[in-house]
């Protein structure tokens, strides 16, 4: 089983972001995927959308590959319902 799985991260926001990001959020029992849009026209907005899956059982019991083909099916799920591929 995958207990952490270290993250980098290399610069803090300073507020002149923009674009369109996904974010992944893998909790003990769920996994959240967002999408954030940013744009900066003068006044910063903010557009936001999310799903949170469940992770099942046997999976957060099982193997890494097993864990990451479920990452890997809701993520796609989320894209498609978006239509953001």
């Amino acid at each position: 089983a995958v207990k952490m799985l270290p993250t980098f991260v290399r610069s803090t926001p300073d507020g002149t972001e923009h674009g369109e990001f996904l974010a992944l959020d893998l909790g003990g029992t769920n996994f959240r995927v967002l999408w954030v849009k940013v744009t900066d026209n003068g006044l910063q907005k903010v557009e936001m959308e999310n799903q949170i899956y469940a992770i099942p059982e046997d999976i957060m019991r099982g193997s890494g590959t097993q864990l990451f083909d479920h990452i890997a099916e809701c993520l796609a799920n989320f894209m498609d319902k978006l239509q953001i591929k």
